[in-house]
């Protein structure tokens, strides 16, 4: 029996050679990158996605029902595969307007999937439901009150629980609306129960969470808005893994308003953010812009900087911020650069020097009608998401653009680069505070609603389109075609790789998290022995695929 070995230090050692032998796999290429249109009979949108271990995606939005359903938004579930084919869809219970929710999505360690949406209720109520990769529910359940509780944003934290944050009339300062305060509550991923919930906000405020993320102690650091001096300022929050308060700024000036809808967290442990702002114009009614700021650990401006389109003057709102390596993506929607047709929104992202803020690169894509985009890094580069009108028989249908790791997406795109316009307003800094409390009832949900299926249109591509995307196994000892076994699984840090005839002459492994980014990338001709090593990564789920002869399988990998 013939045994290849796969070492750290052998792959370290031909890091450099790698390049090359990739280039021998011409009959593995992968579909690069492409813009793909899901189009219904009916006004539907797309507000999150995802990359799936099978390097497919799952996105949700919401359909709209009109008569003889009379549902007036329906939240749904739905993945594609590697191709950006639908494979299937489920939808739950209705709400009322788009202004109301922000759907987000997750991929939980063992590959199940977290959907969070708003639903009406007696009030509106944060819906979370946990599927299995099939899209069958495991639980389901709505969180909130008597009111309003409306869901913002959702992290998949580290220990593999959830956090949902949005904000609420029903607990708090501010009972009954119009006034809310944030609201934020750690679930449980296998049951679904609360494990804490907390409420943030002073009375006759309108207290909002967007988004948080979450540092290697376990503190978390959520982005919003806050009532404060006379204006709506962003905030930043600080507290520690169980939501107790070590520090809140708010950033602004009386008579502007500033909505914070995105943070990601930066190598050094400070943050960079990303929303919406008057502070370039005149005052409060103006039309606003999308800014970017980027702070040191305890929240302390390092540089700020607010952008637009050069003509005409209208709005331009940021939703996803990204870091990649020394610079910054920023996804974002704009009805302020050129185009013959009047108020036209703008699908962008910019590409922005970490460092300073400066512009290095701004594209849109499909021309128009780009609303909501949230951009992600994949296994091989981003996608991002939007809906759109632009094209015919469309009213407005969820779009995918699939990017290399470049930021190139292959066809429609539009380089804005000299046209994009930056401003660097003076920004005040207050120390703000808030009234804790808590507060949720745990429902159980049973409501599932009728409707279309999506039918995709490929507007473009680049690569080759796979015949078969990769099947997912997840048994203790892999078997492959042509007698090739890779045992065991779960393992503490060592895959063996061994066949008993018939050895490919050349084949590739590859080692993905859940999040679809890349860890190993060996070949068969760079190594002999049959081990591979993956001690050093932590205790998981992980992706890894094997490729080979046109062939590739893949499989989840339990390290412990």
């Amino acid at each position: 029996m013939k045994r290849i070995t796969f070492t750290s230090a052998l792959i370290k050692t031909y890091l450099a050679i790698l390049f090359c032998t990739l280039l021998q796999f011409s009959l593995l290429a992968q579909l690069e990158t492409y813009h793909k249109l899901f189009q219904t009979e009916h006004f539907t949108t797309c507000f999150d996605v995802a990359p799936t271990p099978d390097q497919g995606y799952v996105i949700t939005g919401f359909e709209d029902r009109p008569a003889p359903f009379n549902m007036p938004l329906v939240p749904f579930l739905c993945k594609v595969d590697c191709r950006g084919e639908v494979e299937w869809m489920h939808k739950y219970g209705f709400t009322t307007n788009i202004d109301n929710t922000d759907p987000r999505v997750a991929v939980l360690k063992d590959g199940d999937y977290v959907m969070m949406s708003t639903v009406l209720g007696t009030g509106l109520d944060m819906l979370v439901v946990r599927t299995n990769a099939a899209g069958e529910a495991i639980w389901r359940n709505t969180y909130g009150g008597d009111w309003d509780d409306i869901g913002r944003g959702l992290l998949k934290l580290d220990d593999d629980n959830l956090l949902v944050v949005g904000n609420t009339e029903s607990y708090g300062t501010d009972l009954f609306g119009p006034y809310t305060d944030m609201y934020a509550l750690k679930i449980s991923s296998v049951t679904g129960d609360t494990i804490w919930t907390k409420t943030f906000g002073n009375p006759q405020g309108l207290d909002n969470i967007w988004d948080v993320t979450e540092a290697q102690n376990g503190d978390l650091t959520f982005i919003g808005r806050s009532f404060y001096d006379n204006g709506i300022w962003l905030s930043l929050m600080r507290t520690d893994e169980d939501g107790n308060v070590q520090w809140i700024k708010y950033y602004g000036k009386t008579n502007h308003q500033t909505s914070g809808f995105d943070i990601a967290e930066m190598p050094d442990g400070g943050f960079v953010l990303t929303g919406m702002t008057t502070l370039a114009k005149q005052d409060f009614n103006a039309l606003v812009d999308a800014f970017v700021m980027r702070t040191d650990i305890d929240g302390n401006i390092l540089w700020a900087k607010v952008y637009r389109g050069s003509a005409p003057d209208l709005s331009d709102v940021a939703s996803t911020i990204l870091v990649k390596g020394d610079s910054l993506v920023v996804a974002l929607e704009s009805t302020s650069y050129p185009d013959p047709n009047a108020d036209i929104t703008k699908r962008l992202f910019y590409v922005l020097d970490a460092s300073n803020g400066d512009l290095i690169q701004a594209t849109s894509f499909n021309g128009s009608g780009g609303q909501f985009p949230m951009i992600r890094e994949d296994w091989n580069g981003y996608i991002l998401s939007g809906f759109t009108d632009e094209f015919p028989g469309s009213w407005s249908d969820p779009i995918l653009v699939k990017l290399d790791k470049d930021l190139n997406s292959g066809c429609q795109e539009t380089d804005w680069t000299f046209q994009t316009q930056i401003d660097e307003p003076t920004w005040d800094v207050a120390n703000g505070s808030y009234t804790i409390m808590q507060g949720a009832v745990l429902s159980p949900y049973a409501a599932d609603s009728l409707g279309t299926n999506f039918t995709d249109s490929t507007l473009c591509f680049t690569g080759v389109v796979p015949s078969d995307c990769a099947i997912i196994s997840s048994t203790s000892a892999i078997d492959f075609p042509d007698n090739i076994k890779l045992f065991p699984n779960p393992t503490n840090g060592l895959l063996h790789l061994e066949w008993s005839n018939n050895r490919p002459q050349n084949y590739q492994l590859d080692l993905f998290d859940l999040l679809g980014r890349s860890l190993l990338s060996v070949s068969s001709s760079l190594v002999d022995s049959n081990t591979l090593d993956i001690s050093d990564f932590p205790a998981g789920i992980y992706f890894l695929q094997l490729r080979y002869n046109g062939q590739q399988q893949a499989f989840k990998v339990e390290k412990f």
